[in-house]
This record gives C-alpha cells, sequence and structure tokens, in this order.
C-alpha cells in the first residue's frame, strides 16, 4: 500500500510524507469545519468518546479566527461587547 499511495500522492503532487491518515484527519477537520456536530463525527470516526474527536479533529482554524475577529467586530477577543 505504502508503495502504491506514495506513487499516486507524487503524481498529485502532494507534499513528501503526505499518507492516508492525512486523508483521514483532513476530511474529519473539514466535517467539524462544515458544522457538523461532534457525536456525528465521532461516529464516522470509529472514535469511543467525544473528547477524543475533540483532543484529535477540532483545532481553532487561524484563518476562521481572523474572520470572526475581524476590525470593527463588535465583540472584541475577551468576548466583551464593544462600547461606543
Amino acid at each position: 500500500m505504502r508503495r502504491t499511495f506514495g506513487a499516486a500522492a507524487r503524481g498529485a503532487k502532494l507534499p513528501a510524507g503526505f499518507w492516508p491518515y492525512d486523508l483521514r484527519h483532513s476530511r474529519i477537520t473539514l466535517w467539524a469545519e462544515a458544522g457538523h456536530s461532534v457525536a456525528l463525527i465521532q461516529a464516522a470516526a470509529g472514535h469511543r468518546s467525544a473528547q477524543a474527536t475533540l483532543r484529535h479533529y477540532i483545532h481553532v482554524n487561524a484563518a476562521a479566527t481572523r474572520v470572526l475577529f475581524a476590525p470593527g467586530d463588535p465583540v472584541d477577543r475577551a468576548g466583551r461587547a464593544a462600547t461606543a
């Protein structure tokens, strides 16, 4: 499998060291970013607990954070409403 996947990854110009686990991780992370429930992702991933799913796949996305806290956002980074 390594040889076959390695050849396919090179053909697709994926970064060196890219493996099937990376595809799994990407898919599960995209599900989380799309707003699917942790329980649904947990079941699909085959995790025994929601904590495992949260620990390994639910990350703070830096780009999403920049959008969430864009200049002029009425709520600051500490979650307080801005005062005028």
